[in-house]
């Protein structure tokens, strides 16, 4: 269970990170010097990819309840920006700030200990733009989605920068995604 969790959120992360890349390859098409970078990008990625240490703690059930502070991270930042008119980058550190607070208030509990990164993921989230969520019903979607490959990457990319933020982006792409190709 615990090794298909983790090859699952590896698959998920690079099918989005490939179709990123694959994105900017096809636009980019006419710039030979791009599209050489963007394939050797590609290749290292490739080989980065099976040299990622795999942990095996179990996380699934016991952390759930992380996506909730996903949830509230993206609202928050998401209200900041579109209904305050803070801009998404000045949002984002109000609100890691304001998270980074919390594990002060309960030093000995190790579950509190993880609130501000699962806030700072969903503040990611709340950076999306008003012109693609067009609203908090789009943001809780793409924040439980994010909180679900949050808690489905935990045993994955221990110690790389960057984890939240892919993991927000795919959450705002996935459903971006469902809702253009599906429900629309």
């Amino acid at each position: 269970m615990k090794r298909t969790t983790a090859q699952l959120a590896l698959a998920i992360v690079f099918l989005l990170q490939s179709a990123f890349l694959a994105a900017i390859i096809f636009e980019k098409t006419n710039v030979p010097l791009v599209l050489s970078l963007l394939v050797v990008i590609s290749v290292l990625t490739v080989v980065a990819w099976r040299k990622i240490p795999h942990h095996s703690h179990d996380h699934l059930w016991e952390d759930s309840w992380l996506i909730a502070f996903v949830a509230i991270g993206a609202v928050f930042t998401f209200f900041l920006s579109s209904g305050l008119h803070i801009s998404s980058v000045t949002s984002v550190g109000i609100t890691g700030v304001a998270a980074s607070f919390i594990p002060k208030f309960t030093k000995d509990n190790h579950l509190t200990q993880q609130i501000p990164a699962a806030i700072y993921c969903g503040a990611f989230v709340g950076m999306t733009s008003p012109g693609i969520a067009h609203g908090y019903k789009f943001i809780l979607l793409a924040a439980v989605t994010a909180g679900i490959l949050l808690i489905l990457s935990k045993n994955v990319f221990h110690g790389y920068g960057g984890k939240l933020g892919t993991v927000a982006f795919g959450g705002v792409v996935l459903v971006a995604m469902l809702i253009e190709y599906f429900l629309k």
